[in-house]
């Protein structure tokens, strides 16, 4: 039973690994209009399984469990029969008494092991081998770590865009964030405007877990935490985010137990504007223009300096 117990809690902690704990998705869009997407994961391990365990009412049932599989494990009477049962049960009650209400640091650390070592986590699981591929072959470059003597797990996960046109659209959509981690997701993260501006709306959901967090007695707000944040050239035109820096430009929002989606528009401005950003037909149609406007400005000169020739 005591297996069966580590395996919910570390079942728990994986979907964590997966994007949970300090969790972060940053995205910064330059005056060149290139795009750089950054997601980032930093898990304690330590602090998270020691929430479990205390917070999660799990530290008390392992004991109990333990207990109750030495009692049987000793008893000298056969499984099923009555004396059997009344000599666990004593067993159970004379060591009630060694249950502790929280673990030590101790007791935290061989938990951390002794899962480790059954294989329930292991580094590699965190981000398979598969999955990095899958993400290297979408572009993406993976990096993760794993401290071995603090528990702590890091992962990032990039990608850059030279140009913010060809991950924007015309038509109006809203995209959940995690899609764009995945092969079948959303290609488009803007909706460019008539007015030349841009703008986001996204959600953060996930679809792909049965986990319920809920049954769990522990509150997630102590411990995690998940945002997004977008750095963009020029102050939003608008925005519904929940912090903004003080030169106006980063932006940044809480999605734990958030209910409404993630909103803001903004455009590059007059400083965006270069000739390098003009097609080879229009460059042309201006250098004509110039010419003629000059050979007309030349011409308005003669024009000017003969008459006032003739009038001396």
């Amino acid at each position: 039973m005591i297996r069966v117990i580590k395996g919910l809690s570390l079942g728990v902690l994986t979907l964590f690994l997966a994007g949970c704990v300090n969790y972060q998705i940053n995205m910064s869009i330059n005056e060149d209009k290139s795009v750089n997407l950054k997601m980032l994961v930093d898990v304690n391990i330590y602090d998270y399984m020691e929430a479990m365990l205390t917070e999660g009412g799990m530290w008390e049932l392992i004991q109990e469990q333990e207990i109750q599989e030495n009692c049987a494990a000793t008893c000298p009477y056969e499984e099923g029969t009555s004396e059997y049962t009344q000599w666990v049960n004593t067993c159970l009650e004379e060591n009630e008494a060694n249950i502790t209400e929280d673990p030590t640091d101790e007791d935290i650390r061989n938990y951390i092991e002794s899962s480790m070592a059954e294989g329930s986590f292991s580094e590699e699981e965190s981000i398979s081998a598969e999955d990095k591929e899958r993400l290297e072959n979408m572009g993406f470059s993976v990096n993760s770590s794993f401290d071995e003597e603090n528990y702590i797990y890091q992962a990032s996960i990039t990608k850059d865009f030279p140009n913010i046109d060809t991950i924007s659209t015309s038509d109006d959509f809203t995209l959940n964030l995690l899609d764009i981690f995945n092969e079948e997701g959303n290609n488009y993260f803007f909706v460019k405007t008539s007015d030349n501006s841009y703008k986001a709306s996204y959600i953060f959901e996930d679809t792909t877990s049965d986990s319920d967090s809920s049954d769990l007695n522990i509150d997630m707000n102590n411990f995690m935490s998940f945002e997004y944040q977008v750095t963009l050239p020029n102050a939003p035109l608008s925005h519904n985010a929940d912090s903004i820096s003080e030169d106006q430009k980063t932006l940044t929002w809480n999605l734990l137990n958030r209910t409404d989606g993630i909103n803001f528009e903004f455009s590059f401005g007059d400083s965006s504007w270069s000739l390098f950003d003009l097609d080879n037909d229009t460059l042309r149609l201006l250098a004509i223009g110039l010419i003629g406007a000059g050979s007309l400005g030349l011409i308005i000169t003669v024009v000017v300096f003969n008459s006032k020739k003739k009038r001396k």
